[in-house]
Order: structure tokens, then sequence, then C-alpha cells
């Protein structure tokens, strides 16, 4: 891990460890292409010989024979980097330099940053980037090396003090390494012969990858190797959580930041974690290790601590589209309130959800916001359903909508107006006579035309200050229309020191710009319908991608052939030719190569210019690359543009609709946004203002069921415990549990008590009555030479009906230790009450026949139940019956057959 170089990086490292390979006695002891004296000694004469190696020969490269410590200061640090520089650049020069000239000269890396610290080998006598033979060891991944690494460790405990001292791997210890590669026995003895459980890798090695060229301020967290710095960091990221419980024993923490201040849950965000493993299983019931930290029973990771970027784990879960995670946190962060059978109500905070923050102001860190600014797929299902759309309908129904008609009818009168300006608007200087009613009426529109401009312009000012530029800059970017909208307002009040000036031509053109301007602003209103929504995304998606890509290219073709032109016509003086004198000019050829572009041109113009055969031929290659091979790519763009947003029309409008929402909000105050919250969340606890949201939804399971499923799981691993150790052969070594795939048989007709037990699991999970197991019987008549039960007239006949009209229920009760079942009939209820459906426990003694056609009628049945339910895992394959010896099953049988008759199944979990 340690040695890899990175794709793209410069790989000096890696050149000075081969470099090293030959000359360097550190590697004599373990190399890189796995081999070294121990690794000889251990293959030929076994841990004896290397054991006299590592006293004989590894000792010299300690700091003590004995294996103690050396505190390593930061002189004797820099000194060494100072001779590895000399040595890499090829220096023969023996001259010292003073340590106050080596502090002078030292600049501190923003990253990995030097503290005083202990080590056992000496630090002038190791491998290229800092390395010993130990880290080495564990580097190589294979059994011979762990082994060797166990000797030297049980000889020289301190190794494990060791880390990389090389800026490439800085930090990194053997303790990382073992985490990566999974060996919990190594992790094990490493932590016991005293490794730091927080150290940190700080090299550049283990850092994202745009920030390996140094700090930038900001990050994508991407890299191969970034995994948290800290060994605990390590095993969350990875999965490891048996290392993951290890190291919270032993003193790790899971809410240490590394130097961008992402904790555990932080990496487990960045790096998936839960993509990674639902890749890895089949069945799709993952072990999730950000719910594992988080309600981890010794030490609970918080979900509350921000990294560098200000960002909880769910923002940044948000900011990096893991789409798959951020609903698992939605719903570990909720608390629930009641449940009804698969209906669930839960409150989820909102400070971490919503962009308004505790004290009225915008949250530019908050969920809401993150996911309104992404532009991943995974956005859009963020806002699709669940709590975020049930944040904008409220936030929709408390104030946006209110505010939306307001903005509406107020566009609506601004444009009326500006309409009546422009329509009754004089030529030239009698802008400023009086004419009778109409001017009056013109004068009247453009006073309320500039008191609104006005009055907009004046109120964005104050937003500014209020949330700053960025935030100012980050609503424009949500509502375009509202952008030109403004740009309309601030040219019209530039027409008012025109008028008084007198400069009516400026004025007039000012006035042409803004008429599109002011009309563009029903754009923003047309966002927010699902009829119209979907084409103004598509509009705004156009200009700003394709229209771009298209207009760099065209301008190229465009430069290129207007200047061929307007030499082939430069010159050329023709009578009355008015399309000849078009390429006089450079603006004009311009112009007129732009309308040739869309077929508008004639023939015979081209006879003359100076040179007539050439220049037709040039435009024949003009009209192969412009308006056939551009325009038709233009076509070709836009269609797959518009394919991908009406594909996916619905989640576009809803994140349209979202900004919106957000647009509308950063024009209300403070302390009314505050108001507008309380309306639509409530208070977690009396004595804290921490608010949150009510959401009830449907679950795809019951607690019932899912208590159910838990229990059976229980069962099935506790008797495939039992079921390991009846056939391991340990005497007095560690039980280890290894995952069982072993399939049983749905049907055995030579012991049927297999598909008894089995069908009673079953029934019991899925919550089937099976006493009517008689229907697998397709002969009513003959079910009494099938089962003990009694089946007499009384039973096969119509049941009575009570007062009510309801139907008296009947029972069969049965007994393995008596074989003459007796009739049970129930008495008429008093009130016309639903009873409780009761399940005789002995359900499945119909389906014991001696008759095949029965018997695989109950396979098939039991066959769709596992097939139907796609939600179990590896213990449902298991099948313990068909293992276990006689003596035990009939243990299991008699304890089965002591429970007491008409049990309910719930009453067993």
């Amino acid at each position: 891990m340690g040695n890899l170089p990175c794709v793209g990086e410069k790989d000096e490292a890696w050149k000075q460890q081969n470099k090293e390979m030959e000359a360097n006695p550190a590697y004599q002891f373990v190399n890189l292409t796995k081999g070294g004296s121990l690794i000889e000694a251990y293959n030929k004469e076994g841990p004896q010989q290397v054991v006299q190696i590592a006293r004989n020969e590894m000792a010299a490269f300690l700091y003590d024979v004995d294996g103690k410590t050396h505190r390593i200061t930061e002189s004797e640090f820099l000194r060494w980097k100072w001779k590895c520089s000399q040595k890499a650049s090829g220096s023969d020069k023996t001259e010292t330099i003073s340590d106050q000239k080596l502090k002078a000269a030292h600049v501190e890396d923003y990253f990995h940053k030097f503290t005083p610290h202990d080590a056992c080998w000496d630090l002038d006598k190791r491998g290229g980037v800092g390395e010993t033979p130990f880290h080495l060891l564990f580097l190589m991944d294979s059994p011979v090396h762990f082994e060797v690494a166990k000797i030297l460790l049980m000889l020289y405990p301190n190794l494990a003090l060791d880390v990389y001292e090389g800026e490439e791997y800085y930090g990194e210890s053997a303790l990382h390494i073992a985490i990566v590669v999974g060996d919990f026995e190594l992790v094990q003895l490493l932590v016991e012969a005293g490794a730091d459980v927080n150290q940190r890798a700080t090299g550049r090695f283990f850092l994202p990858e745009d920030q390996k060229k140094g700090y930038t301020g900001h990050t994508n967290y991407e890299g191969y190797a970034y995994y948290g710095e800290y060994p605990l960091a390590f095993a969350a990221c990875l999965g490891r959580t048996e290392i993951y419980d290890y190291l919270l024993e032993h003193g790790a923490h899971p809410d240490l930041q590394d130097v961008f201040g992402n904790t555990v849950l932080h990496m487990v965000v960045i790096s998936n974690q839960s993509k990674q493993m639902q890749q890895r299983r089949s069945r799709g019931r993952i072990c999730e290790m950000y719910r594992y930290a988080l309600h981890h029973h010794k030490i609970r990771a918080s979900t509350c601590v921000k990294n560098n970027d200000k960002l909880a784990p769910l923002a940044l879960a948000c900011k990096l589209g893991r789409y798959s995670i951020f609903k698992e946190m939605m719903d570990l962060d909720s608390i629930e309130f009641w449940r009804f059978s698969t209906t669930l109500c839960s409150a989820h905070p909102l400070h971490t959800l919503d962009t308004i923050a505790p004290d009225g102001s915008t949250n530019k860190n908050s969920a809401l916001m993150i996911i309104v600014n992404g532009d991943k797929e995974d956005h859009l299902e963020m806002l699709e359903g669940g709590v975020m759309r049930q944040l904008l309908i409220e936030k929709w129904k408390t104030f946006a909508k209110k505010q939306f008609m307001l903005r509406l009818v107020f566009a609506v009168t601004h444009i009326v107006m500006f309409s009546i300006c422009v329509y009754t608007r004089p030529m030239g200087s009698r802008l400023l006579e009086y004419r009778g009613s109409v001017d009056a009426v013109r004068y009247t529109c453009e006073i309320m035309v500039t008191l609104n401009c006005l009055v907009k312009v004046l109120y964005e000012v104050t937003e500014i200050f209020r949330q700053g530029i960025h935030t100012f800059i980050n609503i424009c970017s949500h509502a375009p229309a509202q952008t030109v909208y403004l740009i309309s307002c601030l040219l019209l009040l530039a027409c008012l020191p025109l008028r008084l000036s007198r400069l009516h031509a400026v004025e007039d053109i000012l006035v042409i710009l803004a008429a599109p301007c002011v009309w563009s602003s029903l754009l923003f209103f047309a966002r927010g319908y699902s009829l119209t929504g979907p084409f103004v995304t598509m509009i705004y998606k156009m200009i700003v991608g394709d229209l771009f890509r298209f207009g760099i290219i065209y301008v190229i073709f465009l430069a290129a052939f207007t200047q061929v032109f307007f030499f082939l016509f430069h010159d050329v003086k023709v009578e009355e030719n008015t399309d000849l004198d078009k390429f006089s000019t450079f603006p004009e050829a311009i112009l007129k190569i732009y309308q040739m572009s869309f077929g508008e041109f004639k023939y015979d113009v081209f006879n003359l210019s100076h040179y007539a055969p050439l220049t037709k031929i040039i435009f024949g290659l003009f009209l192969i690359l412009v308006p056939i091979l551009l325009l038709n790519m233009l076509i070709a763009m836009m269609g797959n543009t518009h394919l991908k947003i009406i594909s996916k029309s619905t989640k576009e409008w809803w994140k349209q609709w979202a900004k919106i929402v957000v647009v509308l909000e950063s024009g209300i105050s403070k302390k009314k946004l505050l108001q507008y919250q309380k309306a639509y969340s409530v208070t977690l606890a009396a004595s804290s203002e921490q608010r949150a949201l009510v959401v009830i939804s449907l679950c795809s399971k019951s607690k019932a069921k899912k208590r159910k499923e838990a229990v059976f799981r229980w069962k099935a691993l506790s008797r495939e415990i039992i079921y390991q150790l009846h056939h391991s052969n340990l005497q007095r070594q560690q039980f280890v549990l290894k995952e069982s795939l072993r399939k049983g048989r749905l049907l055995d007709e030579e012991n049927h008590t297999m598909l008894t037990s089995t069908v009673t699991e079953l029934a019991w999970v899925k919550d089937i009555d099976l006493t009517k197991g008689h229907s697998f019987v397709t002969d009513k008549d003959s079910v009494h030479s099938y089962s003990p039960c009694d089946l007499s007239p009384s039973f096969l006949r119509s049941p009575a009906h009570a007062v009510n009209g309801s139907p008296i229920k009947t029972y069969i009760a049965t007994h393995l230790e008596d074989s003459n079942p007796h009739e049970v009939t129930g008495k008429a209820p008093s009130t016309p009450k639903k009873r409780r459906r009761r399940i005789v426990h002995n359900k499945v003694y119909p389906l014991i026949t001696t008759e095949k056609e029965v018997v695989m009628n109950a396979s098939d049945t039991l066959q769709s139940f596992v097939l139907d339910d796609s939600e179990s895992d590896v213990w449902d394959r298991i099948s313990f019956d068909d293992q276990l010896s006689e003596e035990e099953k009939m243990q299991i049988t008699n304890k089965d057959s002591s429970q007491p008759q008409g049990s309910v199944a719930d009453d067993r979990v």
C-alpha cells in the first residue's frame, strides 16, 4: 500500500526506493521483491534462524540493542530530511549544517506537520522513504511475511511505534497496513505491543487527488487512498467492523478530525461504504457502516461535527451526491413518534436540512440548499420524495405560494404598464411634449414603471448587504429570468437622465434592449407549473450547454470564411449590385456569411469575384461544414438534451420548483422566516429551540414482522453455531464462526420431519394459518387417512352462525402425546366484535402424509414462500434439520410439543 505510486503523480518516492534497494543495508532483511535474509531464513531453517538474525544482525540498526525507544526531535528529523535531499540530488558533499540554519530553511507543510515521537529503528538506517523492514513485512501481504513480523514483534515490541518518515507516506504505521490487509490478529498484536491507535497518516499518498500538489482551500475529497488518516477511519472506510470495535476499546475515538476536519462518519460518506458493500453482497441485506458507527454500543459517533467546509455528514452526502447513504442517514436521524402497522410518524431535525438557520439567516450549507445547487442525477433523486419533498411542500403552503402570486401580479402589472409606454411612445424630440390624454396615460405609466424599477433595485441592494455578495450571486444563478428582469430595471432607470439630457437616440436603444428583458421575467413564473416548467428548463440548459458549445465552434468557422470571402470580393466594383457591396467591409461580410449559413445567398454573385472557380469551391466547402454539419449537430445536441430532460421531467420540475422556493425565501426578512418555520415545524423539547419537521410515511415492513424475522434469524444463527461446534475438531483453539452456504432440501420423502420443521418456521415468519392445511388434499373424503385429526361430519358441514350472523369458529386441538384429538366448539360472542385469530401449534400435521402428490403440493407452496422473500439473506439459505442427529431432532420436537396450545404467533416475539 505505502509503496505504490499514484496515477498521474510524480514517482520520486518509488524511484528512490528502487534506487536504494541495492545499496541500502536496510533492504537486506526484507525487500520489495518479497525476498530478504529474514524470509529466506524462515523458509529454509524456520523461526529459530529468524530469531538469530534478528538478535545478531538487526540489533545494530536499532537505537538500542534491547529494543528500547528513542525520541526523535525536530532537529534530528530536519537533519535526516536534509541528508535524504542531498542523497536524492546525487551530491557527495560531506559538509555539515547547523540546526539553526536547518530550522530557518525549513518550511512546514500544511498537511504533515512534525511532532516529536518515539521510534525503535534508527532514523539514519531506514529505507528510501523512511520505512523499516518491519513495515515491508506487513506491506508484502503474505503468510510468511506475517509470521516473520510476529517473531520480530515478540523480540522487539517497540517496532510497532515506528512510522514512515518520508514525505510521501509520512505517518503511516504498521497498524494502518494491517487494517488495510484486514488481519485482525495482527492488529491485536500491534495494539498490545503499544502501537498508537490515533496515529495519523498524513503523507501525500493519503491525500485527495486535487490536494497532492498543494493545499487549495477546497477539495472534492476524491482520492485513491484517502481514508481519513486515523486507523479507526481506515477500519470504517474498509468496513472492518471487528477491527473497529477493537480500536474503540483501546482508546480510539470516532469524532477525531483529520486535516480536512472529517470524522469517521464523514469518511464513511466519502468512501460510500454502503454502496461498496452492496456490490459485494448478492442478496441486498448489507451491514451499513454508517449505522454501525452511529449506534455503536461503546462510543457513538456524532452527526453534529462539521468539517472545514462547514459540512455535517448529512450535508456532505448531499454535496457528493450519495443518495443511497443519504436515505439511510435520514432514517437514522429521525425521531419516531408513533407507528401503526406500516404507517410511521417521525420527526426530522431541521438544523441540517432547512435553508433557514436558527437565527433566521440563510443556511448555505443546509441539505436543501446543497441539493438545489447540485448537478448530479442523485440530487434529483433526493428531491423526488420523502422528507425533502415534504419540507418543500410545507414551505410552499406556509409562505412561498403567497409570495409567488404577489410577484406574479406585480410582474404582470409592470409588463402591462411598460407595454403602454412603448406603444404610446413618440419618436424624436417629442418625448417631453404633451399632446393630450394619450401623453397623460404615457406619463403616468412611465412614472409607475420607473418607481417599480427603483423599488426593485433598492430591494436587491439591501439584499446584497444583508446576505452578502456570494449569496446574492447564488440566488441569481437559481433564477436567470429574475436576473434578466433586474437588468431591464437598470436599463430603464438609466433612461431617466438620458431623457433629461435629451439624448433620445441613446434612450431609444436602452428601451429596445429592455423590452425583451422585461417579458422574459415571465419565464420565472412558468417554471412553477408542471405544464411549462420542464420546457423552461430545456431552454436554460440548451442556452448554457448546447448553444454555448455550438457558438464557440461556429465563431471559428464564421471568422475563417469571412476573411476568405472578404478577400475574394475585395475591390470588386459593380454598379447597382447591392449583394456584392455587402462584402466591401468586414462587418458587412460577417453579416452576409451569417446569412449564408441559413441558405440565403445568390449564386450569380460568385462569378464576379477575383477567382470565380476558387470561390465556388470554397463556397461548397462552406455549405458542407456550416449549414449541413454544424447546424445538424446543433439540432442533434438539442434533441439529446430534450430527450434527457423529458425522460426525467418530473424530477427536473421538482428541482426547478425547489429553486423558486429558495428564491422566494431569500426575499423575506429573518424575523418573518423564523415565524414561518415555527408554523411548519415542531419543537423537539420544551427547553430546546431545535425545530423538527413531522412526516407521516409508509414503511415496507411492520415492526412485528421485523421482530419475527429477527427472532427467526437468531434461531438460525444459534443452530448454525451448534452445527459448526459439532463438526469442528476444536480442542483448545479459539472457535471462529464461518459463513455457511449449505442449502437444505425442500423435499425429502424418506424423512418428512425436515419438511414439517421448515414449513413451520416459514409459516411462523409469514404469519400464515396452516390449520387449513387440509386444503392441500384434493379428496376431502380421504383426509382421515392422512391425518389423525377428527374429521367428523360436524367438522365438514357448514359452520353454525351466531345471533349476530357471524359464524361460530371451530378449532381442532391436537396433541403429539394424545392420538385422539377432540372437537372444541366455540361459543357465540356476546358482541359483534371480531375475534382475534388463534393459531394451533401443530398446524402442519395434515401435511405429513404418505401420498407423493400431497407432499409435492406442499413443496410447491414452500418454494413459493422462499422465492417471494426478496429480503432474505444468507441465513435464509441454511437448513439445519437435515444435518442434525436423530437425538437432537427428538429434543427439539419434544421442546416444541411442550408449548401450550392455541398460542398466538405474536406472543413468541
